[in-house]
């Protein structure tokens, strides 16, 4: 779903193993190769809600670490001398 609809398309008519025509796109020339399909589905929220406290927690962890390195920063004093 988060290709474009136009190579979304080509995609889906394709075999594994098949590889495009030239594809001329704003972007440049393209080439596509299906190694493999697999049909996606929606997951429920048991199991996917490990995998979303994860990433909301390592952001914000980034976050609370970034105001502290620059609380630190603004805190400190530097003199260099030559």
């Amino acid at each position: 779903d988060q290709l474009a609809p136009e190579i979304r398309t080509i995609v889906e008519n394709m075999a594994p193993g098949q590889v495009s025509d030239l594809i001329v796109r704003p972007q440049g020339i393209q080439i596509i190769k299906v190694i493999n399909k697999q049909k996606g589905r929606i997951m429920s929220l048991d199991e996917v809600k490990d995998a979303i406290y994860s990433i909301l927690y390592k952001e914000e962890v980034n976050r609370r670490f970034t105001t502290w390195i620059n609380e630190l920063r603004n805190r400190s004093y530097i003199k260099i001398t030559f």
